[in-house]
């Protein structure tokens, strides 16, 4: 009878499964006092019946708590999941959202400010061919890159040499020793175009229209950290700023660099006082947090641990 009673909390709803518990040990009881039975006296059987109910109903009771706890379990992960997916699909429109912002300030709006200045034909048929990189570049900005992609640190920091020379020849170029390591073509793409945005911005805004004229020391230094971890910097002896004032329009600082560092696990330090120079850090990975990626990932994991 014990056996049956645990395969009826098994089989039934908790009602029917305790409305058997009950009647069972009864009609045990009322069978043992009878002749065909066994003959018991009424406290003899009743004592059996007791036993019987004891018996089955914990088998009741530790299935139905076994039961009730697994359901909770299923409806915490069913929870997580649900909370999984929206915070990937806020992620990934973040990330859609910085990727146009980004493209807007380093190609539209730098094609619309060169255009405004053009005054030669060579001018306008530079500004004219800017326009259709723009174009190209906004065309195939939904299109999926290569995940796997993969560079050097070496490469990524003659890379930004180069960027320096061309953009202006007062940069000095300064590296310590670049170990032979590699680094994700996603972070290296960020890095350099952060690195890049960091150095346009000195040219533009590092010179003091009211001051005389003096030669602005501009540098930029790419460093190996312990680890895998590099740190690039972009510093000049410019008028310098207070970064708490930089108006949220404006794209560069925030969007070009710091955004843009952030999403692939980065982070950006500014140091920086109105008559004192500017420096942009770049650092990766970010020493003290961690990409958008891995947060998402840890809460779920903490979601299904608390599960």
């Amino acid at each position: 009878m014990t056996v049956a009673t645990a395969y009826a909390a098994i089989s039934f709803n908790v009602w029917l499964a305790g409305l058997y518990v009950v009647v069972v040990p009864i009609m045990y009881a009322i069978l043992r006092a009878l002749p065909s039975g066994g003959g018991a006296d009424a406290g003899l059987a009743a004592l059996d019946a007791l036993y019987v109910f004891i018996l089955g109903a914990f088998i009741l009771i530790l299935l139905t708590t076994l039961r009730n706890a697994a359901d909770r379990v299923d409806q915490a992960q069913q929870a997580a999941m649900l909370r999984y997916s929206v915070a990937v699909k806020q992620d990934a429109m973040e990330a859609e959202r910085l990727h146009v912002d980004a493209l807007v300030h380093d190609r539209v709006l730098t094609t619309l400010l060169s255009a405004s200045k053009s005054n030669s034909a060579m001018e306008r048929d530079l500004v004219v061919e800017m326009a259709r990189d723009a174009l190209r570049a906004l065309h195939s900005s939904g299109e999926p890159g290569n995940p796997g992609f993969e560079t050097t640190l070496g490469e990524l920091a003659e890379r930004l040499a180069n960027a320096a020379h061309v953009l202006s020849p007062g940069f000095d170029y300064a590296h310590g020793s670049i170990p032979q390591r590699t680094v994700p073509g996603d972070v290296a793409e960020a890095v350099f175009s952060a690195s890049v945005q960091a150095m346009v911005n000195s040219l533009q805004h590092a010179d003091d229209p009211t001051a005389d004229k003096v030669a602005i020391e501009r540098t930029l230094s790419v460093h190996a950290d312990k680890g895998e971890g590099f740190t690039v910097q972009v510093s000049d002896t410019g008028v310098g700023f207070d970064p708490a004032q930089v108006p949220q329009e404006r794209l560069g600082l925030r969007v070009s660099i710091r955004e843009r560092v952030a999403t692939v696990g980065g982070a950006v330090q500014i140091k920086s006082v109105p008559g004192g120079g500017a420096s942009i850090v770049i650092v990766w990975p970010d020493p003290n947090g961690e990409s958008t990626a891995e947060h998402i990932r840890r809460a779920f994991d903490l979601g299904e641990q608390a599960s």
